[in-house]
């Protein structure tokens, strides 16, 4: 099992007991729901840019690596969390509960190259979390840049502004060191202002966002066999997943153009 470069216990694969449809609770009984459920592995669907959800990751990926590979060709991270109880001590000593939601555009000359420091923000709920209810996650992408926003456009969380700069430029690369991937673009937004396609996303443990000695974590990002303590352990964790309670649970999704 392998989660890319946060090495989340996971694998991707086209299985129904994953991803399925089903009516919709409480205020959504008229709607149908899609679930994605975790049964130790992700799921992917591409689809659009717009959507409610009751629980964690959208982000996007290009339709074709015109720029080279990851991250060179672009990623945009729509809204991340991870998921944890408020109150946990996690990432970076701050909570990063289910309140928490971050938003991140990646991109760079390589991996060790990545600039998306550059083009971070997260946002907390107060008092609430996230998989308390229904929400909408949006992304806009203009000629100017893009923003990210939660529920209403009024209340955007990531801005990113292209207009007088290339991303080139705001990463401080030295062009005498460093070729340029990007000096094909079209626009100062490459390589954000080519074709992406959506990914919900989700996983589960990893060795990148938890650290060790907190909440009762069992496993150690250092060990070999991270993934394998944490299924060791299910015990302690595996009550909680009560059917689809755990799921993410996607009600609708909508791309317009601007």
């Amino acid at each position: 099992m392998a989660g890319g470069g946060n090495w989340e216990f996971q694998l991707y694969r086209n299985n129904r007991t994953n991803s399925f449809v089903e009516d919709g609770v409480g205020p959504w009984l008229a709607h149908r729901v899609l679930h994605i459920r975790p049964t130790l592995t992700e799921d992917w669907l591409p689809s659009p840019r717009t959507t409610r959800l009751d629980m964690p990751a959208i982000w996007l990926l290009p339709r074709h690596e015109t720029f080279g590979g990851w991250p060179a060709s672009g990623e945009i991270d729509v809204m991340e969390a991870t998921g944890n109880a408020a109150g946990y001590a996690g990432n970076r000593g701050v909570d990063t509960d289910t309140a928490r939601d971050t938003r991140t555009p990646h991109l760079g000359l390589n991996v060790e190259q990545n600039r998306f420091h550059q083009t971070s923000a997260s946002m907390t709920l107060p008092g609430a979390n996230f998989s308390d209810d229904f929400h909408t996650f949006g992304l806009v992408r203009t000629e100017h840049g893009l923003y990210t926003y939660l529920d209403d456009d009024a209340q955007r969380i990531l801005q990113v502004d292209w207009t007088n700069q290339t991303f080139f430029e705001r990463g401080g690369w030295d062009p005498s060191s460093w070729s340029n991937p990007w000096a094909s673009g079209h626009t100062n937004g490459a390589p954000f202002d080519e074709d992406f396609f959506i990914i919900f996303n989700l996983a589960v443990g990893g060795v990148s966002f938890f650290p060790d000695g907190e909440g009762g974590k069992p496993w150690e990002n250092e060990s070999g066999s991270a993934q394998w303590d944490f299924w060791g352990a299910r015990d302690q964790w595996l009550p909680s997943w009560q059917e689809n309670d755990p799921a993410l649970k996607i009600d609708w999704v909508r791309v317009t153009e601007v």
